[in-house]
């Protein structure tokens, strides 16, 4: 996989992106912090060569915009019936970025104090998200690290596009 940044503050950059992304393109001209990624995954699906490109803009978080919305506490605290011990970390949570890709979306969390002897897994959302404007639905998988979120990922099922709003969704159990 290829994988590219471009992002105006470099220490935003390597606290909030570093662990996603491999290459970084540093812009020493602007004061704010605005960062461009991209990633090139190319794989072979039987005879056919498949290259896939993800481009995604990560702005700053305005003030007042730290804690989990009203959509991503819905779905943890959906993964936290699932995975409990994941419960107790939720309250604490602080959002460093969000990323809206058209498709889905990414928000990285402060990981704080991690549990030494707890391990790097990823809860899936058994789930189907839905509302109106995405008639596939969503899903989502959050990756904790040493116990504790460090990023919820949200993604539209089919060839559906997301725009950020998540007016009126809803969790619905699926069968």
């Amino acid at each position: 996989m290829l994988t590219g940044v471009w992002c105006a503050d470099t220490k935003q950059h390597e606290r909030l992106l570093a662990p996603h992304c491999g290459i970084t393109i540093r812009c020493t001209r602007s004061r704010t912090c605005a960062c461009f990624f991209f990633c090139l995954q190319v794989y072979r699906s039987g005879s056919v060569i498949v290259a896939v490109i993800r481009i995604g803009l990560t702005l700053s978080m305005r003030p007042g915009q730290i804690q989990p919305n009203d959509f991503e506490r819905a779905i943890l605290d959906r993964l936290a019936i699932k995975i409990p011990t994941i419960h107790k970390s939720l309250d604490q949570l602080h959002v460093l970025s969000r990323e809206y890709t058209g498709v889905g979306g990414y928000t990285n969390f402060l990981n704080g104090d991690s549990s030494g002897d707890a391990s790097d897994q990823q809860i899936g959302l058994d789930d189907l998200i839905t509302m109106p404007g995405v008639p596939n639905g969503m899903g989502a998988v959050l990756f904790c690290k040493g116990g504790r979120p460090q990023c919820l990922e949200v993604f539209t099922y089919g060839d559906d596009r997301w725009d950020g709003v998540y007016d009126r969704f809803e969790i619905e159990p699926t069968v």
